[in-house]
């Protein structure tokens, strides 16, 4: 299933700074590169705040989806169990 994805504008105000962690998903495969891009999420997550993920085979698709999920409505699901 494909869905349309509208990519959302960059803002109109004005923003002096904004601390912001680019998780290179390029380097998952160098050595250490799974322990370095651990510590670089955990840092962003606990104490920055914000992340932007970049890769070589990653499009904005993937990055939206999971937004987009999170907005699913969930009343009427049965948990399985």
């Amino acid at each position: 299933m494909c869905m349309a994805v509208e990519v959302p504008r960059l803002t109109v105000y004005a923003v002096d700074w904004a601390d912001l962690v680019t998780l290179d998903l390029g380097q998952y495969d160098a050595p250490g590169g799974k322990q370095r891009l651990a510590a670089q999420l955990r840092d962003a997550v606990h104490h920055v705040g914000f992340l932007y993920v970049q890769g070589p085979a990653l499009r904005p698709t993937h990055l939206f989806l999971p937004m987009y999920t999170a907005t699913l409505p969930t009343s009427g699901f049965r948990n399985s169990r």
